[in-house]
Formats: C-alpha cells, sequence, structure tokens
C-alpha cells in the first residue's frame, strides 16, 4: 500500500492502515444469511401445516366421492396418487406462476422505476435460488399432503354403501 502511495502525490505519514469495513460486513452478511435462513424454514413449516389443514378439509368434503371410487374398484394406491397428484399439480403450478413473476419482475421492474431506462440495467436472475424455492415449495407440499393421502385410503368403503 505504502508504493502505490508513493506514486502518487499523496505520500504516507505514519503507519498505513485499513479503513475498510470488509470483515464486519461479511460477519453481518453471514448473520443476516443465517436469519433468513432460519424465517425461511420457519414459513414453509407454517405453509406445510396450511396445507395439511386444507388437504384434510378437502379430503373429508370428497370422502363420498372417494369411497364411492374405492366401491366401483379402484386400488388404494390409486386413490393416494389422486390426492397426492392432485396437491403436486398445484403446487407445480403456483411455483411456476411465480417464477414466472419473479422473472417479469426482475427485468421489468428496473425500467418502472427508473426516469431513464437506458441507464438502469436489470440484475440477473438467480436461477439456482429459483431452483432452491421450486424444490422446497414442492417437498412442502408433498410433505403436507401426504396425511391427507393416507387418510383418502383409509376411508370406509362401508360407509358409502349405506348412504
Amino acid at each position: 500500500m505504502a508504493d502505490s502511495l508513493h506514486y502518487t502525490r499523496f505520500a504516507p505519514q505514519g503507519d498505513v492502515r485499513r479503513a475498510d469495513t470488509v470483515d464486519q460486513l461479511e460477519k453481518s452478511i453471514g448473520i443476516l444469511s443465517t436469519v433468513f435462513l432460519v424465517a425461511g424454514v420457519a414459513l414453509l413449516l407454517v405453509s406445510g401445516i396450511g396445507i395439511l389443514n386444507v388437504g384434510l378439509a378437502s379430503v373429508r368434503e370428497r370422502a363420498r366421492e372417494l369411497v364411492v371410487r374405492r366401491a366401483m374398484g379402484a386400488s388404494k394406491g390409486h386413490i393416494f396418487i389422486q390426492v397426492m397428484g392432485g396437491a403436486v399439480v398445484v403446487g407445480l403450478g403456483v411455483g411456476a406462476l411465480g417464477t414466472v413473476l419473479a422473472v417479469a419482475a426482475t427485468y421489468a421492474l428496473p425500467g418502472f422505476l427508473s426516469a431513464n431506462a437506458s441507464i438502469v440495467q436489470a440484475p440477473d436472475f438467480p436461477w439456482w435460488a429459483c431452483a432452491v424455492a421450486l424444490g422446497a415449495a414442492l417437498l412442502t407440499t408433498i410433505a403436507g399432503n401426504l396425511a391427507p393421502a393416507v387418510k383418502a385410503t383409509r376411508l370406509p368403503v362401508a360407509s358409502a354403501l349405506r348412504e
């Protein structure tokens, strides 16, 4: 550092010390990353519980349809795939819609926020983060719908015959 100052008009006076706070910034970024990770996991748990409640309510509402289907010869595996498959299709559709909105916002928003759109360039879209988020959403959907799908396979067929 003293050599670089020698070639300028500024001569070093005394010890040359770093005045930047890169170490503190890296520590702050590490703490923030941990906080966001914990918040993300907590949100996934809460959303998994919400998906579980919606799935159980859906099975309760569709119980007669599922039992009639069983009585007509559908296997427990078919019922499981019907309930779980429907939830996964909805989860993937919502994830795809979220991805499209995120990509559109990433590339369109800087132009809307700037008076001169040519000055502001859109940042690169973090595809790896998007893939991780879609994977987490898919796992949450599967975990949240596992109990409702199992419950659907255990509905008593005799109840449909009585009604």
